[in-house]
């Protein structure tokens, strides 16, 4: 049986550029998850310039990998890559509560897709309900206030968008959150 060597050769070669670039892709989506979640920490202690530098660092590393994606269109799917963003993209958006700043869009070397930017807002919910437990221990009743009227206007809002899968998991978990929070403010309530 005859076979087209040159043809073989080339989808070898193919084939193994999308390995090499998808091993790297995934190096810096792990460095842009890791980066994120070490600013949700520092965002968590107060330290907004420490978080700031790691938001930086994971952005490097999100350019980096948007650069295989344009390489080899099949990285597109990548699923690793699209955890780096959400992660990033939760940072984000937990800083912008933090700092008092309406959400926005979230500028990246790659758009960040509208399913990604939905789930990382759910898991802010998440973030938004550690720092009210941190409020509460503090007595401060104020943000923990402002922590359940942000979680009331995420929560009406994703209400209208019929999530179905991984998406409604998320949404099920951000409405736990959300619930957590309105029983710390009772509880708070009735300590004071």
């Amino acid at each position: 049986m005859y076979i087209d060597k040159k043809l073989f050769n080339q989808y070898k070669k193919t084939i193994q550029q999308y390995y090499d670039l998808r091993h790297q892709l995934i190096q810096k989506s792990s460095d842009a998850t890791a980066l994120s979640k070490k600013a949700i920490f520092a965002l968590h202690k107060g330290d907004n310039k420490e978080a700031l530098a790691y938001l930086k660092k994971a952005e490097r590393s999100i350019k980096e990998g948007s650069k295989f994606i344009k390489k080899n269109e099949w990285l597109k799917s990548e699923g690793s890559f699209a955890a780096g963003l959400e992660e990033y993209a939760e940072a984000v958006l937990f800083k912008q509560y933090i700092d008092g700043e309406p959400l926005s869009k979230i500028s990246t070397p790659i758009d960040i897709e509208a399913r990604i930017y939905v789930a990382a807002l759910c898991d802010v919910l998440g973030e938004v309900y550690r720092h009210t437990i941190k409020m509460a221990s503090k007595k401060n009743i104020q943000e923990v206030d402002k922590a359940i009227a942000f979680s009331d206007v995420v929560i009406s809002q994703l209400l209208d968008f019929n999530l179905t899968k991984y998406l409604r998991n998320k949404f099920d978990q951000a409405k736990q959150a959300h619930r957590k929070m309105e029983l710390i403010s009772y509880e708070l309530r009735l300590r004071m």
